[in-house]
């Protein structure tokens, strides 16, 4: 086991082996294995510890280590321009049963928009394989513009998410929760588990209705309770209606009406003023 020191350039013709699998180059498919003598890539790194690449950036600048993923069309020194949709990089979670070819996730990213000089729009998506599949499906992505989608791959907010069903579920913990969902009638139900309260709080502010305030059911709920009262009610010509009888509380300049609204007669209200 001579030692043999190098000073120049060193070219090696045939196939390199350090250990037996320790490194590894192969020369005819111009790939690298570390840890294993049959790389499947440019780089294959193979180890049994858990940990299989690491690398640590000790320096005094603020910056910490960076991983490049980079994409060109062309060949290497004859690189050309991508277009919109191509894929510039993939990570992909392969687990072992039987082999390698099933993915379990991937993190992706794509080429996304308008290219230009120095204008290079992209997205990144995650994807999982769902029970009984072998390849991944698009779960959530954040395009070129920042929008967040979830289930939907043209958000067009902030944060869209697209289910048939509960779309959001905001826990406490396993018992205490709330939940969101919108229906094919775009119809918006916001519900909480056990017996917790909605509260409406805008600050000191109005809370502003554009379109009827309905119970979910008829003669099952109250406007207020004993406890607590709504201070003034501001309503236009009061209609009152059961399954007795249909009425409205019309109010004149001076006097107060009664309308049936089934007869169509009307009852002036006779009221006496009271001095103070």
């Amino acid at each position: 086991d001579d030692l043999h020191e190098f000073t120049g350039s060193v070219s090696i013709t045939n196939d390199l082996t350090v250990g037996t699998t320790a490194l590894y180059v192969d020369s005819t498919n111009n790939r690298v294995g570390i840890g294993t003598a049959s790389p499947e890539g440019v780089l294959h790194t193979v180890d049994n510890s858990g940990v299989t690449i690491f690398q640590r950036s000790n320096n005094s600048a603020a910056y910490g280590t960076n991983l490049y993923i980079r994409k060109s069309r062309g060949s290497t020194g004859s690189e050309s321009n991508v277009n919109s949709g191509d894929m510039i990089g993939q990570m992909s979670f392969s687990p072992y049963y039987g082999d390698f070819d099933n993915q379990a996730a991937s993190i992706s990213s794509k080429v996304e928009g308008t290219l230009a000089t120095d204008t290079t729009p992209g997205n990144l998506i995650f994807s999982t394989t769902a029970a009984g599949a072998n390849s991944v499906t698009e779960r959530m992505r954040i395009d070129s513009a920042g929008m967040i989608g979830i289930g939907v791959t043209d958000p067009d907010a902030q944060l869209e998410v697209l289910r048939a069903g509960t779309q959001l579920k905001l826990s406490y913990d396993s018992n205490s929760y709330a939940t969101l969902s919108v229906g094919s009638d775009s119809a918006l139900t916001i519900a909480s588990a056990e017996t917790g309260d909605i509260t409406l709080d805008p600050g000191g502010s109005d809370v502003v209705a554009d379109g009827n305030f309905l119970p979910n059911a008829d003669s099952t709920r109250n406007l207020g309770s004993p406890a607590l009262r709504w201070a003034n009610v501001y309503t236009n010509d009061l209609h009152l209606k059961n399954e007795r009888g249909d009425w409205t509380v019309v109010e004149e300049s001076e006097y107060l009406t009664l309308r049936n609204n089934t007869t169509g007669k009307r009852y002036k209200i006779m009221m006496e003023e009271i001095e103070d």
